[in-house]
């Protein structure tokens, strides 16, 4: 049998930070805990297969939403239909803190502290409840639920109105229950 030789750690391709040259083909080593009988275990790792091009060196975000999915790259809202194509519904504010969540078919992101919404055809920014600076967004049972961005606070939406953010849908998260 011959030795198989695995590098330690390598450098990334800035293109894909994902990948690592010390992965194998659908497999990745991992260390186990220590006084195991060996210093490490293959795991499987899915393939990755290129379905479209979106022209951006990296994904702040991605979600599936009603079927499609939408991605923000570099400031940029894209759609990804099931057949591949690509529609750019708007530009946003670039920021490290980006989230993507769908609403009943609105698709809100948050994107550089701001909160955008998309339905239809058109990428808003709805008017804000009790803050305007908006740290992640997620959906929750007919609910848009933001958090603050840098503090303690969380809105949600008026049930099944992504759009909108009414001034006492909010609360405190407080270090008790």
């Amino acid at each position: 049998m011959p030795d198989i030789e695995f590098v330690g750690q390598s450098a990334r391709d800035s293109g894909n930070p994902s990948a690592s040259t010390s992965r194998l083909i659908n497999l990745y080593r991992e260390p186990v805990i220590a006084g195991a009988l060996t210093q490490h275990i293959l795991r499987n790792a899915p393939g990755a297969t290129q379905i479209t091009e979106l022209g951006a060196a990296s994904v702040r975000a991605m979600a599936a939403v009603n079927g499609s999915f939408y991605a923000v790259c570099d400031g940029a809202v894209s759609k990804i239909t099931p057949a591949n194509v690509v529609t750019s519904i708007g530009s946003v504010d670039d920021g490290p803190e980006v989230s993507i969540a769908g609403n009943n078919g609105a698709v809100a992101v948050v994107s550089g502290g701001k909160y955008y919404l998309h339905q239809g055809n058109s990428l808003t920014q709805p008017v804000s409840g009790a803050f305007d600076a908006f740290g992640s967004v997620e959906y929750l049972g007919g609910y848009t639920m933001l958090s603050q961005l840098g503090g303690r606070l969380i809105q949600w939406s008026a049930l099944a109105q992504p759009e909108s953010l009414p001034g006492l849908n909010f609360a405190t998260a407080e270090a008790k229950d």
